[in-house]
Protein backbone atom coordinates (compact mmCIF):
# COMPACT_ATOMS: atom_id res chain seq x y z
CA UNK A 1 0.00 0.00 0.00
CA UNK A 2 2.82 2.40 0.91
CA UNK A 3 4.65 1.52 -2.30
CA UNK A 4 1.62 2.52 -4.36
CA UNK A 5 1.38 5.79 -2.46
CA UNK A 6 5.01 6.62 -3.23
CA UNK A 7 4.55 5.66 -6.87
CA UNK A 8 1.70 8.15 -7.07
CA UNK A 9 3.78 10.97 -5.64
CA UNK A 10 5.30 13.47 -8.03
CA UNK A 11 8.86 14.80 -7.75
CA UNK A 12 7.64 17.82 -5.80
CA UNK A 13 6.26 15.56 -3.06
CA UNK A 14 2.56 16.03 -3.75
CA UNK A 15 0.18 13.31 -4.87
CA UNK A 16 -0.42 13.08 -8.62
CA UNK A 17 -4.04 13.81 -9.53
CA UNK A 18 -4.61 10.61 -11.49
CA UNK A 19 -1.82 8.44 -10.07
CA UNK A 20 1.14 7.16 -12.01
CA UNK A 21 -0.96 5.35 -14.60
CA UNK A 22 -3.32 8.24 -15.23
CA UNK A 23 -6.36 6.48 -13.76
CA UNK A 24 -7.97 6.13 -10.34
CA UNK A 25 -9.37 2.65 -11.04
CA UNK A 26 -7.84 -0.45 -9.45
CA UNK A 27 -6.02 -2.75 -11.84
CA UNK A 28 -8.16 -5.76 -10.94
CA UNK A 29 -11.50 -4.02 -11.42
CA UNK A 30 -12.93 -4.07 -14.94
CA UNK A 31 -14.97 -1.16 -16.14
CA UNK A 32 -18.19 -2.81 -17.30
CA UNK A 33 -19.16 0.18 -19.45
CA UNK A 34 -15.99 -0.26 -21.48
CA UNK A 35 -16.25 -4.05 -21.78
CA UNK A 36 -19.91 -5.04 -21.91
CA UNK A 37 -19.44 -8.49 -23.47
CA UNK A 38 -16.69 -9.93 -21.29
CA UNK A 39 -19.09 -11.64 -18.89
CA UNK A 40 -20.96 -13.26 -21.77
CA UNK A 41 -17.71 -14.46 -23.31
CA UNK A 42 -16.61 -16.02 -20.03
CA UNK A 43 -19.87 -17.94 -19.78
CA UNK A 44 -19.41 -19.33 -23.28
CA UNK A 45 -15.81 -20.43 -22.61
CA UNK A 46 -16.26 -22.82 -19.73
CA UNK A 47 -13.37 -25.26 -19.38
CA UNK A 48 -15.75 -28.04 -18.26
CA UNK A 49 -17.43 -28.35 -21.67
CA UNK A 50 -15.26 -29.23 -24.67
CA UNK A 51 -16.32 -27.65 -27.96
CA UNK A 52 -18.89 -29.74 -29.84
CA UNK A 53 -17.41 -32.10 -32.43
CA UNK A 54 -18.57 -31.65 -36.03
CA UNK A 55 -20.80 -34.35 -37.42
CA UNK A 56 -19.73 -36.87 -40.04
CA UNK A 57 -21.51 -34.99 -42.83
CA UNK A 58 -19.90 -31.69 -41.77
CA UNK A 59 -16.50 -33.37 -41.81
CA UNK A 60 -17.19 -34.73 -45.31
CA UNK A 61 -18.17 -31.23 -46.50
CA UNK A 62 -15.02 -29.73 -44.99
CA UNK A 63 -12.90 -32.44 -46.62
CA UNK A 64 -14.58 -31.84 -49.99
CA UNK A 65 -13.87 -28.10 -49.72
CA UNK A 66 -10.25 -28.80 -48.86
CA UNK A 67 -9.92 -31.16 -51.83
CA UNK A 68 -11.37 -28.56 -54.18
CA UNK A 69 -8.97 -25.94 -52.84
CA UNK A 70 -5.99 -28.31 -53.18
CA UNK A 71 -6.98 -29.10 -56.77
CA UNK A 72 -7.25 -25.40 -57.55
CA UNK A 73 -3.83 -24.76 -56.00
CA UNK A 74 -2.31 -27.60 -58.02
CA UNK A 75 -3.75 -26.13 -61.23
CA UNK A 76 -2.32 -22.72 -60.35
CA UNK A 77 1.06 -24.27 -59.61
CA UNK A 78 1.04 -26.02 -62.99
CA UNK A 79 0.18 -22.73 -64.70
CA UNK A 80 3.03 -21.01 -62.86
CA UNK A 81 5.39 -23.83 -63.84
CA UNK A 82 4.43 -23.39 -67.51
CA UNK A 83 4.84 -19.62 -67.29
CA UNK A 84 8.26 -20.00 -65.68
CA UNK A 85 9.38 -22.31 -68.49
CA UNK A 86 8.19 -19.75 -71.07
CA UNK A 87 9.96 -16.95 -69.24
CA UNK A 88 13.20 -18.94 -69.12
CA UNK A 89 13.05 -19.43 -72.89
CA UNK A 90 12.26 -15.73 -73.42
CA UNK A 91 15.13 -14.65 -71.17
CA UNK A 92 17.53 -16.97 -72.96
CA UNK A 93 16.55 -15.61 -76.38
CA UNK A 94 16.80 -12.03 -75.11
CA UNK A 95 20.25 -12.77 -73.72
CA UNK A 96 21.37 -14.12 -77.09
CA UNK A 97 19.91 -11.08 -78.85
CA UNK A 98 21.60 -8.76 -76.37
CA UNK A 99 24.95 -10.48 -76.88
CA UNK A 100 24.59 -10.11 -80.67
CA UNK A 101 23.74 -6.43 -80.31
CA UNK A 102 26.68 -5.95 -77.96
CA UNK A 103 29.14 -7.46 -80.42
CA UNK A 104 27.61 -5.40 -83.26
CA UNK A 105 28.01 -2.26 -81.18
CA UNK A 106 31.60 -3.10 -80.32
CA UNK A 107 32.36 -3.69 -84.01
CA UNK A 108 30.75 -0.38 -84.93
CA UNK A 109 32.73 1.39 -82.23
CA UNK A 110 36.03 -0.06 -83.42
CA UNK A 111 35.18 0.81 -87.05
CA UNK A 112 34.21 4.33 -85.96
CA UNK A 113 37.54 4.70 -84.15
CA UNK A 114 39.42 3.50 -87.21
CA UNK A 115 37.57 5.99 -89.41
CA UNK A 116 38.39 8.80 -86.96
CA UNK A 117 42.05 7.89 -87.14
CA UNK A 118 41.86 7.93 -90.94
CA UNK A 119 40.20 11.34 -90.84
CA UNK A 120 42.80 12.95 -88.52
CA UNK A 121 45.46 13.53 -91.20
CA UNK A 122 42.91 15.19 -93.49
CA UNK A 123 41.92 17.69 -90.79
CA UNK A 124 45.48 18.99 -90.57
CA UNK A 125 45.58 19.80 -94.26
Amino acid sequence: MEVEFFKQMTKSGRKNKRAARGSLEDEGVLNEAKRPNTAENREKETPDQPPPEPSHTELKAILADIQVQVTFIQQENQNFKDEIAQLKVAFQSQKQERDKMKTTLEEAATRNQALKQELEPTKKI
